[in-house]
C-alpha cells in the first residue's frame, strides 16, 4: 500500500461523493485533511474479515473485492463508501477487502470521523440520508420479492394463475462460449447429447424481463420482473424407441433468475432447475453472484448497432467456428433473417426448442431417490418479437469461481431485444419407463412387422 498525495479528480470524486457532499467549508478543509490517500495494487488486502473496523474508506478509482471464508461475494466499483456500518456500531469486519485492480482510496479513522460527525450538522444529516437510502432499498427489495411471489397465486387451494405466459420485450445478451467439451457432456441426460461439431462451444445468456405476465383473463394483467442468467447448450434427442435424433435443440442445466416466485413458477409448471442468484449489468459489464459468492464477470468495450442479417452470420459462425457446416449455414440463415418483412406484423418467429431435465423426487432413502417424475421435456417457447441488434466489440467472460460447472472463452457476443410466449410443455424421454427392447433384424427390415 502506498501513501501518497491525491490528484485532483481523486478530492473531487471523495467530495461528490452523497455522504461529503456540500460540507460546510471547515468541514471540508478537515476532510481533507484526516483522510489518507492510498494507491492499492492488484490482490492487496486492505483489511481482514473479523478485523475491529476502525476506518472508513472511500473508493475514488478501480474496483475492491469483498470476500468472506475465501470465497469471492461481489465486487465493489468506484465511487463508493466501504466499511461505515463496522465504524459506526464498532463491530467486527463481516468481509475482507482487496484491491481487485489498481485502486485509490481514502481511510478516514473512527475518531476523525467522529469528530467531522460532531462539528457538521450537515453531514450528520448526509449520514442520516445515506443510512435511510440503504433501508429504504432493503425495504422495496423485500416488498418486491412478497408481492411478485402472491401475485401469481390465487385463493382457495393457492391455484397458480393460469397461462399462456408472455414475456414483455426485454434485453437479452448472449456470449457464445467454447468450454470443455468432457464438461458439457457430462451435464446431459441419457438419450440428449453434444452435437460433435460444435466442439465444447455453448451459449451464455443473461436476461432482463420488465415484465412477466399471462394473456389469461383471469390472470387480470398481473406481472412481475426479474432479470436471469441461463446457460444453453446446443443438443440433440434420440428417443429410446428411435436410432437417430428426433429433435435438435438447446439444453438447459440450470437457470439462475432473482426472483423466488420465477423460481416457483418455472419448477413448478415446467420442472425447470433453477437456483437463485443476481444478475446486474452496468453499461460495459454484467455480474453473476451466486449463493454468497460472486462466479462470472461478463465484460465489452462498446455496443454497436448491427442489422439482423449481420447479427445471425455473427452468431452462427461463432457457434460453428471453421466447420465446413458453418461456412455453409450463415449465409443460408442470414437469408432467411433478411426475408423477414419488418413492416408485416407476425403472430410468432421460429425457435429453437429449449430442453429441460425435469426430476420431483418422491421418495428419499438412505440408498437411493426415487423420482415421482423423471424425464426430458421440450418448453415451446414463441418469439413474438425480435428488434435492436448490437454487437459487443471486445467482449470476454471472467470466471471469479473455481467450482461453478461451466467454464471457458468467449468467441462472440451480442445483445438484442425480444419477447416471447410459451405454454404447455412436451414429453420426449421418460426416464421411469424402461425402453423399448431392439427391434429384431426381420423387425428393421420391416418396421410395421410385430412377432406373433
Amino acid at each position: 500500500m502506498a501513501t501518497s498525495t491525491p490528484s485532483e479528480s481523486a478530492t473531487q470524486a471523495l467530495l461528490s461523493l452523497p455522504l461529503f457532499r456540500g460540507l460546510e467549508p471547515e468541514t471540508r478543509t478537515q476532510l481533507l485533511a484526516r483522510a489518507e490517500f492510498h494507491v492499492h495494487e492488484s490482490g492487496e488486502i486492505i483489511t481482514e474479515m473479523g478485523a475491529v473496523g476502525e476506518a472508513l474508506y472511500v473508493l475514488v478509482a478501480g474496483e475492491i473485492a469483498v470476500t468472506r471464508k475465501g470465497r469471492l461475494v461481489t465486487l465493489t466499483a468506484a465511487p463508493n463508501v466501504v466499511g461505515l456500518v463496522s465504524i459506526i456500531d464498532g463491530g467486527a469486519r463481516s468481509a475482507s477487502l482487496a484491491a481487485f485492480a489498481a485502486t485509490e482510496s481514502f481511510a478516514l479513522s473512527r475518531a476523525d470521523f467522529d469528530a467531522l460527525l460532531a462539528a457538521s450538522p450537515r453531514l450528520n444529516e448526509n449520514l442520516r440520508l445515506h443510512l435511510a437510502a440503504e433501508v429504504r432499498t432493503l425495504y422495496e427489495r423485500q416488498d418486491t420479492l412478497m408481492r411478485h411471489f402472491d401475485d401469481f397465486f390465487e385463493s382457495p387451494n393457492a391455484r397458480l394463475v393460469p397461462g399462456p405466459y408472455f414475456g414483455e420485450l426485454f434485453d437479452q445478451y448472449v456470449f457464445v462460449m467454447e468450454g470443455q467439451v468432457e464438461a458439457l457432456t457430462g451435464l446431459m441426460p441419457p438419450g440428449c447429447t453434444t452435437l460433435p461439431l460444435l466442439g465444447g462451444r455453448y451459449l451464455l445468456t443473461f436476461n432482463f424481463f420488465p415484465g412477466l405476465t399471462t394473456r389469461n383473463p383471469s390472470g387480470r394483467g398481473k406481472k412481475f420482473a426479474y432479470a436471469e442468467t441461463t446457460p444453453f447448450i446446443p443438443c440433440a434427442v434420440t428417443p429410446p424407441d428411435r436410432s437417430l435424433p428426433g429433435a435438435f435443440g438447446l439444453f438447459c442445466p440450470e437457470l439462475y433468475p432473482d426472483n423466488y416466485l420465477a423460481i416457483a413458477l418455472g419448477r413448478e409448471l415446467y420442472g425447470f432447475p433453477k437456483r437463485f442468484a443476481t444478475t446486474t449489468r452496468t453499461a460495459s459489464s454484467v455480474d453473476l453472484v451466486m449463493g454468497g459468492r460472486m462466479i462470472l464477470r461478463a465484460t465489452w468495450r462498446e455496443q454497436r448497432a448491427i442489422e439482423a442479417e449481420a447479427f445471425a452470420v455473427g452468431c452462427t459462425q461463432a457457434l460453428l467456428g471453421d466447420h465446413p457446416v458453418g461456412q455453409l449455414f450463415a449465409p443460408v440463415q442470414s437469408a432467411i433473417v433478411s426475408l423477414v418483412d419488418r413492416t408485416v406484423p407476425r403472430s410468432y418467429w421460429p425457435a429453437m426448442p429449449v430442453f429441460v431435465h425435469k426430476q420431483i423426487p418422491d421418495v428419499v432413502s438412505e440408498n437411493e431417490v426415487v423420482y415421482e417424475i423423471d424425464e426430458l421435456d421440450e418448453i415451446p417457447f414463441r418469439v413474438k418479437a425480435l428488434c435492436d441488434f448490437k454487437v459487443l466489440n471486445g467482449a470476454g467472460v471472467r470466471f471469479l469461481s473455481d467450482d461453478w460447472f461451466l467454464g471457458g472463452r468467449c468467441l462472440g457476443a451480442w445483445r438484442f431485444r425480444m419477447s416471447f410466449e410459451f405454454g404447455k410443455g412436451r414429453e420426449w424421454i421418460n426416464y421411469r419407463q424402461p425402453p423399448p427392447p431392439p427391434p429384431s433384424l426381420l423387425g428393421r427390415l420391416l418396421p410395421g412387422w410385430k412377432r406373433s
